[in-house]
């Protein structure tokens, strides 16, 4: 259970600092939510978060395969849709 939580910990460590870099560098927050993707493969918001930032660049058909990736991963996402 403690290596969950330090996983989790971490990812939300690494979640947390995108707000500010979307705002100001946004091809930051991107390769940021790159990572966190490779990292953490299932975690759903990771995958969500990677499909606002390509949304925000314009970026749709490859937000849209993170948005789907998401809502695999978690199927509270589906009801987005």
């Amino acid at each position: 259970m403690k290596d969950i939580n330090n996983k989790l910990g971490d990812f939300f460590d690494e979640f947390d600092s995108v707000i500010p870099l979307k705002l100001e560098k946004p091809e930051d927050a991107k390769k940021l939510m790159q990572g966190l993707v490779r990292k953490y493969p299932n975690y759903a918001e990771a995958h969500a978060a990677l499909a606002a930032v390509l949304w925000s660049e314009g970026e749709v058909s490859k937000a849209e395969g993170q948005f789907s990736e998401a809502t695999r991963r978690e199927p509270l996402y589906r009801d987005i849709r």
